[in-house]
Formats: C-alpha cells, sequence, structure tokens
C-alpha cells in the first residue's frame, strides 16, 4: 500500500513535462527540447545569406 504514493508521484512528474510542452505550443512557443514545428527554417536562412551578403558588400564599398 504505501507503493500507491510513490507510483502516483512518479506518473504525475511523468506526465507534467510533456503536458508543459504541449500546452507552451499551443501559446505558439516551443520548448527547447522539441524540434520547431514550422518547415520554413530553409527560408530564413537564405534570406539571411542574402542579408548578409548586401551587408559585405555595403561594408567592402564604404571601406574604398
Amino acid at each position: 500500500m504505501e507503493a500507491v504514493p510513490a507510483i502516483l508521484v512518479v506518473l504525475v512528474a511523468g506526465l507534467a513535462c510533456p503536458a508543459i510542452m504541449w500546452w507552451q505550443r499551443r501559446r505558439g512557443r516551443d520548448a527547447a527540447c522539441c524540434l520547431p514545428a514550422r518547415g520554413d527554417a530553409g527560408d530564413e536562412f537564405a534570406e539571411l545569406r542574402r542579408a548578409n551578403a548586401a551587408l559585405s558588400a555595403r561594408l567592402a564599398e564604404l571601406q574604398r
């Protein structure tokens, strides 16, 4: 009978983390241990590379 409270504590602790992660995803936040829900990371990287190239060109122009 003493094992029942211990089992309940383990179950609650085991289900709390996924429940919190699910709740955060519903609010639009990604948990640190989950992959991003969006699949557009490649587009974001391409945009960052274009911006970096533009800034590098502008810097080279200003250094002349």
